[in-house]
C-alpha cells in the first residue's frame, strides 16, 4: 500500500481514538471507518471501532468487527477478549469462554483476559471456576481492584460470605464512597450474623445515596429492634 495511504489512515484513527476517549463513540466510528476504508488491513481501526460499537451496545456490530480483527491477527488476544465480552452481552456464554480461552493462551499473564473469563463463568452461575480465575487475575495484578469486587460478588453469591467482606473491603480502600459495594459488604456481613457490621454499611451507603433507604428500610428496622 502506499506510504500516503497509510499516513492518512493513521490520521484518521488517530483522530477516532481522540473522540473515542472523549466518549463521542458515534463520530469515532465515522472516523476508524474512514480509516478502514483507507486502509482494508488496519486491524488496530477494526478492534477500536468494535470497542466504540460495544460502548454504544451494538453488539453484533461489535462482534463483526472483533471478528475481522482476529481474520488480520489470529495472535491479538485483545480482539477475543473483547468478542468475548460482547458474546457475554447476548447470552452467547459457550463462545465467550471460548474466545476467554484464546485470549489467555495467547496471553497468559493478562489479569483482564482472566477476569473477563471468570465473568463467563459466573454468568453460568459456575461459581467455583469464576473464583479460580479471579484469583488468577489478582495473582498476576494485585491492585486489579475490578478482580476483587467480581470475585466478591462470586463469593457473596455462593455464601461464602467471610471471602466476600475481605473482597468488598479490599475495593471500598479505593473508593470508600461506593455505596453499592458497601450495600453488598454489608449483606456479607448480614450472611455472617456479623449484624452490627452489616448495618454500619448500610447507613453509609444510605448517607451516600439516599434511595437505596426503599430497599433496605426493613432489614435495617430488624436489625436496629435486635442490637
Amino acid at each position: 500500500m502506499d506510504y500516503n495511504y497509510i499516513q492518512l489512515a493513521d490520521q484518521y484513527y488517530n483522530e477516532g481514538l481522540k473522540y473515542a476517549h472523549s466518549g463521542n463513540y458515534e463520530i469515532a466510528i465515522k472516523l476508524y471507518t474512514k480509516a478502514i476504508n483507507t486502509d482494508p488491513n488496519f486491524e488496530e481501526a477494526y478492534n477500536n471501532r468494535g470497542s466504540a460499537y460495544y460502548k454504544l451496545r451494538h453488539y453484533s456490530e461489535a462482534i463483526k468487527d472483533f471478528t475481522a480483527a482476529i481474520t488480520i491477527n489470529p495472535h491479538k488476544a485483545n480482539a477475543y477478549s473483547n468478542r468475548g465480552s460482547c458474546y457475554n452481552e447476548i447470552g452467547c456464554f459457550g463462545e465467550a469462554i471460548a474466545d476467554h480461552d484464546a485470549a489467555i493462551k495467547i496471553n497468559p499473564y493478562s489479569a483482564k483476559n482472566f477476569n473477563n473469563r471468570g465473568y463467563s463463568f459466573y454468568l453460568l452461575k459456575k461459581y467455583e471456576e469464576a473464583i479460580k480465575d479471579y484469583d488468577q487475575a489478582v495473582k498476576i495484578d494485585s491492585s486489579y481492584t475490578k478482580a476483587y469486587l467480581n470475585r466478591g460478588i462470586a463469593n457473596l453469591d455462593s455464601h461464602n460470605y467471610k471471602d466476600a467482606t475481605m473482597d468488598f473491603t479490599i475495593v471500598l480502600k479505593e473508593f470508600p464512597e461506593d455505596y453499592d459495594v458497601l450495600e453488598k459488604r454489608g449483606n456479607a456481613f448480614y450472611g455472617l450474623g456479623k449484624f452490627e457490621e452489616a448495618l454500619n454499611d448500610y447507613e453509609k451507603a444510605i448517607m451516600i445515596e439516599p434511595s437505596l433507604l426503599r430497599n433496605l428500610k426493613n432489614k435495617i428496622t430488624e436489625l436496629r429492634k435486635g442490637l
